[in-house]
């Protein structure tokens, strides 16, 4: 609705201008901005008449004014505080321009925000101190649980120090307990073996004196039979003296074969061996490589499977210079043996024999000035130019040297001073000694081992092998 606050009447006015101008000065002086919006719709309220066809239009114009910039809020204080008596024919209730609400609101919100300010300056102030405290509080917390953290470590390590006490102490008593009982055993093992040997000792001597007669027996041919060509009579032999003379040569000869055979047989384990250890090796690289392609996503899986390949390649390798190195030993040693047989054969001629030996002689001869025998079967020759040459001096390399490389004995302990052989160790005739493996009971697949209880060291040594003299007469 329209109000009138000014008793200025335009269109009186010989210059209505100038008292239009007039009017807002006087309004600028006082202050009151808001009344000038008050004078501009009441100069519209009395120039609207006088338009004419225009009336319509401008009157149009002045109620969107006056809806843009007075907003739908009312108010009566305002107009009791300005009004005076000659204006009693205008509303005591205005509507508020938008100018004053905002006004207002920015004033409320001014004084809001000094409220506000004054409040988190307190709340800053009471937290600061609040902080400080806490601060406080957490550094106490800190040394409590430092302290805390310390009597932890210490009461862990005081319980891992005391559980070691305790493992230490179970491990010395289940080790004396080993201890004991090994050694019960031992004496009980010793007891039995003595008593053994005293219900033996009267067998073994009756046999030892049943066989030295034989043995005297046959002192006496082989000395006979050694002095035969020295004593012989200048008369026609018998048939014993030549059978004599010849069995030698024989008994040599049956050894060589026997050995090269055995070296032929040693040389085929070593191939199948060889063998197996390849089959073995090509298993083994078949599932690596299974494994390799199911852990691709798994780089560390992976990387351990190829580690797995590489030690098993080295192994591998190692393995089979090794095995070539025993074919190469073994086909040295048949061919060695071949040869001696192929010289004590043809020492059967003895116009041969004794040529050879006379050239062999005088080679060996110059070769020994030089340090070096000139031969590998220097005094084999020699060894034959006589009949009456002792046939167990013949200088040719036992086939014991190359057995002995395949021959171990195993005995164990619990504290590395007193051993004790395993139950398996037993005394090979061939050997002449005590093994636990050796070419002459060497298990054909494979074998298990039982440790004792109570082992802690393990002692793997090759016993040094006596070969037959008698094998070789």
């Amino acid at each position: 609705m329209t109000t009138r606050n000014s008793s200025t009447d335009l269109t009186d006015q010989i210059s209505p201008t100038l008292a239009l101008d007039i009017a807002i000065k006087e309004i600028d002086q006082s202050g009151h901005d808001d009344e000038r919006m008050v004078l501009a719709f009441n100069a519209f309220d009395q120039i609207i008449p006088q338009l004419g066809v225009f009336s319509p239009l401008v009157a149009n114009l002045r109620n969107e004014f006056f809806d843009c910039v007075y907003s739908n809020q009312f108010t009566v204080e305002q107009i009791q505080n300005k009004a005076s008596r000659k204006r009693k024919r205008i509303a005591c209730i205005e509507r508020l321009s938008y100018k004053v609400l905002c006004e207002r609101l920015i004033d409320e919100q001014q004084y809001q925000l000094s409220v506000f300010e004054n409040k988190m300056s307190d709340v800053e102030t009471n937290l600061a101190e609040k902080n400080r405290d806490l601060n406080q509080s957490f550094e106490k917390i800190q040394q409590i649980e430092n302290a805390k953290q310390k009597l932890m470590n210490e009461l862990s390590a005081m319980r891992t120090t005391l559980n070691e006490k305790d493992k230490l102490i179970e491990t010395l008593k289940e080790e004396c307990e080993r201890t004991r009982f090994n050694c019960e055993q031992e004496i009980y093992n010793t007891q039995l073996k003595v008593k053994e040997i005293i219900e033996n000792q009267a067998t073994t001597e009756a046999l030892i004196d049943e066989l030295s007669k034989y043995k005297q027996g046959f002192d006496q041919m082989e000395e006979a039979f050694m002095d035969s060509s020295s004593h012989r009579p200048s008369g026609k032999k018998d048939g014993n003296q030549v059978e004599n003379q010849d069995e030698p040569f024989v008994q040599v000869k049956n050894q060589l074969m026997l050995d090269i055979q055995v070296a032929i047989r040693l040389e085929e384990q070593m191939l199948t061996l060889l063998n197996m250890t390849t089959e073995e090796y090509d298993q083994i690289l078949d599932d690596e490589h299974n494994k390799l392609l199911k852990m691709e996503e798994d780089l560390s899986e992976a990387q351990f499977v190829k580690d797995n390949i590489n030690s098993e390649q080295q192994r591998y390798v190692a393995a089979i210079k090794e095995i070539r190195e025993e074919i190469d030993i073994m086909q040295r040693h048949r061919r060695s043996l071949e040869d001696k047989l192929e010289i004590v054969v043809l020492k059967n001629n003895e116009e041969l024999r004794n040529r050879k030996a006379t050239v062999a002689f005088v080679a060996n001869e110059a070769a020994q000035k030089t340090g070096k025998p000139s031969n590998p079967l220097f005094g084999l020759e020699r060894a034959f130019e006589t009949a009456n040459r002792r046939t167990d001096l013949i200088e040719y390399a036992p086939q014991e040297r190359i057995l002995s490389r395949f021959s171990c004995k195993l005995a164990s302990s619990s504290n590395g001073q007193a051993w004790t052989d395993f139950e398996s160790v037993s005394y090979c005739d061939s050997c002449a000694d005590y093994t636990y493996l050796c070419p002459h009971k060497f298990p054909e697949d494979q074998t298990i081992v039982r440790v004792p209880d109570g082992t802690k060291y393990i002692l793997i040594s090759r016993p040094i092998l006596k070969y037959n003299e008698s094998l070789i007469r």
